[in-house]
C-alpha cells in the first residue's frame, strides 16, 4: 500500500474512519491504518484512489481534489516536418505556433484554442495499413459544415471511392452510432485523421 502524501499531518474522526487532513489544502483522505476491510460505497474506483487509499469516490468528489483540465495538443511523429506541416495547413487551415528551439525538429500548429505537434522521428511508431482503420490511434476534428469539408478534401484528392490501399481513401459514416457524421483519412505518414459534425464547442 503506498504510502499519504508527507503533508498530512493533522487528525479528524469522521465517524468510524480516521481522516488524517492536510494544513496544506484543508482536505481529508482516509487514513492508511484504516482501510483494511473497507469497500467502497459509490460503485466506483479511481487511480488517485486506488494510489492513495480512498476507497469512497464520493467522499473524495466532495473534498474536490480533482484540479481542471484541459486537452492542450495532440502530437503525432512524421517522417518529414515540412511536409506533413504543409498537410495540416492546406487542408485544415492551420496556423503555425511559435516553437521553442527544442533540439528535436518539429512544428506546432493553432486549431483555434487546442494545438497539434508534429514531430520528426523517423523511428517513431508509424502505421502500415495504408487505409483508414476507424479503431486505430487517432485524433478528430470537428466541423460546422460536414458536406462542405467533404468537398474540399474531394478537390484535394482525398475520395470516398478510391481503392482500399489507397492513401487518399476516405471512409465516410454519414450515420452511425455517434450521433453525427463522421469522416477518417490519413495524414503523409498514416496517421488516421477523423473530422467530424459533433456539436461545436459552446453549442447545445
Amino acid at each position: 500500500m503506498p504510502r499519504l502524501p508527507t503533508e498530512l499531518m493533522q487528525h479528524e474522526i469522521v465517524g468510524s474512519h480516521q481522516l488524517h487532513r492536510s494544513k496544506k489544502s484543508g482536505r481529508s483522505l482516509l487514513a492508511q491504518q484504516d482501510l483494511e476491510g473497507l469497500r467502497p460505497s459509490c460503485g466506483t474506483e479511481r487511480t488517485f484512489g486506488a494510489t492513495y487509499g480512498i476507497d469512497c469516490t464520493k467522499d473524495f468528489e466532495k473534498r474536490d481534489f480533482m484540479p481542471k483540465i484541459l486537452l492542450h495538443h495532440v502530437s503525432y511523429p512524421v517522417r518529414d516536418v515540412e511536409k506533413s506541416a504543409s498537410f495540416y495547413e492546406g487542408l485544415f487551415n492551420l496556423e503555425r505556433l511559435e516553437r521553442p528551439p527544442f533540439p528535436i525538429p518539429g512544428v506546432w500548429l493553432a486549431c483555434h484554442d487546442r494545438q497539434i505537434h508534429l514531430v520528426l522521428n523517423e523511428a517513431g511508431t508509424y502505421r502500415a495499413k495504408s487505409s483508414p482503420d476507424i479503431a486505430d490511434v487517432h485524433f478528430a476534428f470537428c466541423t460546422d459544415d460536414f458536406e462542405n469539408m467533404v468537398q474540399r478534401l474531394e478537390a484535394a484528392g482525398f475520395r470516398e471511392d478510391l481503392p482500399e490501399n489507397d492513401r487518399k481513401r476516405v471512409m465516410i459514416l454519414r450515420e452511425g452510432l455517434a450521433g453525427f457524421p463522421q469522416l477518417y483519412m490519413l495524414d503523409p505518414d498514416l496517421n488516421t485523421i477523423e473530422v467530424n459534425a459533433a456539436p461545436m464547442p459552446g453549442e447545445p
